[in-house]
């Protein structure tokens, strides 16, 4: 018998096996197909029993709901390959399964910067999900409008200005080009993005020590991890605007693991 697990991500999908036989592919996330996808994958590894998939999205109860960076409608994956077992999780909390596991940290809370901008907690070794499964989307909580058009509808969430996408969008209403966040800097307009985006970054990691007083806030995502820099201005941010108390109790550290989200998608299903 094998597993499969998987992280579809706003940017990349990732695709593990392991058992009998051994795979491992990454691929754009562009236009992907979930169905389609299954199908060819049970047709090479037909003993496959279980999959994980870590979504960028909301889900609730092992169903796709929506997601703002990626062309998903709702979908019960587990109705259409009855003779399988899938769980599907939305990412951040399968990172902050993972983070808690790599930490040993029952108080965790865990934010990403990627092509979205996501977060995640544990209390007590138990994910906080809310009624919906849908707590921890702070990339969708008000800030400030910057002209852009969130994935969700909205023109001022914190993804907008705080992510790779948002800073896409900044960075194409004002002409820049650029292929690394360091390249920002060579120009006023670039800095003043750069600014913006790791003021977001900051705000929203102070929302999470201030509100949720974690023991461990652990920074992760594609951004953070070829950026790790950032950190010191995070750091600011947060001593200077967060509670003063939770921030004396919180550690913060930029994650050690490859893919989080993709280690927690393993786990949902052990």
């Amino acid at each position: 018998m094998s597993i499969a697990f998987i992280d579809w991500g706003g940017t990349n999908f990732r695709c593990v096996v392991e058992g009998e036989k051994s795979l491992s592919f990454v691929k754009p996330s562009h236009n992907i197909d979930i169905i389609l996808e299954l199908e060819s994958l049970f047709k090479s590894f037909p003993n496959i029993t279980k999959v994980g998939i870590s979504f960028a999205g909301q889900v609730q109860n092992n169903i796709i709901l929506s997601a703002p960076n990626i062309k998903a409608k709702e979908l019960d994956l587990n109705a259409h390959f009855k003779n399988k077992k899938i769980f599907v999780q939305n990412d951040l909390k399968c990172a902050a399964l993972a983070e808690a596991k790599y930490y040993n940290e029952p108080n965790i809370a865990v934010l990403y910067v990627g092509t979205g901008l996501g977060s995640a907690y544990i209390e007590d070794s138990k994910l906080i999900s809310g009624c919906a499964n849908i707590a921890g989307e702070i990339g969708h909580v008000p800030y400030r409008a910057n002209g852009s058009i969130c994935g969700c509808g909205k023109d001022n969430c914190l993804e907008l200005t705080a992510s790779g996408s948002g800073l896409a969008k900044m960075a194409k209403m004002s002409g820049i080009e650029f292929c690394k966040l360091e390249e920002l800097k060579k120009t006023e307009n670039g800095s003043k993005i750069l600014r913006e985006f790791e003021d977001g970054v900051g705000h929203g990691a102070s929302l999470i020590i201030t509100m949720l007083n974690p023991k461990l806030l652990v920074l992760g995502g594609g951004i953070i991890k070829s950026n790790e820099w950032l950190l010191e201005s995070i750091q600011s941010s947060i001593t200077k605007n967060a509670f003063s108390k939770s921030t004396s109790l919180c550690e913060i550290k930029i994650s050690q693991l490859e893919d989080g989200s993709l280690e927690g998608a393993k786990l949902i299903i052990e």
